[in-house]
């Protein structure tokens, strides 16, 4: 059974490929193959201070590293599932 005690996705980028990834924090946590968008160096300007966090982590709403255009305006949406 998947749960958050097996499952926790955090978006991160692959350091090897430079793209971005979705993947299970758990699982990659001592791995130097992925930098997580927790870390300061994946961070924009966050003037209205809004993150979202999850357990001890901290990522920016707004203002995150684009690996794709190289700036800093990729922005994520809380989205979830209940049932």
């Amino acid at each position: 059974m998947i749960n958050y005690k097996s499952n926790f996705p955090i978006p991160a980028i692959n350091v090897e490929t430079l793209e971005f990834e979705n993947i299970n924090y758990l699982e990659f946590i001592d791995s130097d193959k992925f930098k997580f968008y927790s870390d300061d160096s994946l961070k924009g300007l966050n003037l209205d201070n809004n993150i979202f966090k999850n357990s001890d982590l901290e990522l920016n709403e707004l203002n995150n590293y684009c690996p794709k255009c190289k700036t800093f305006s990729l922005d994520f949406y809380e989205r979830f599932l209940t049932d």
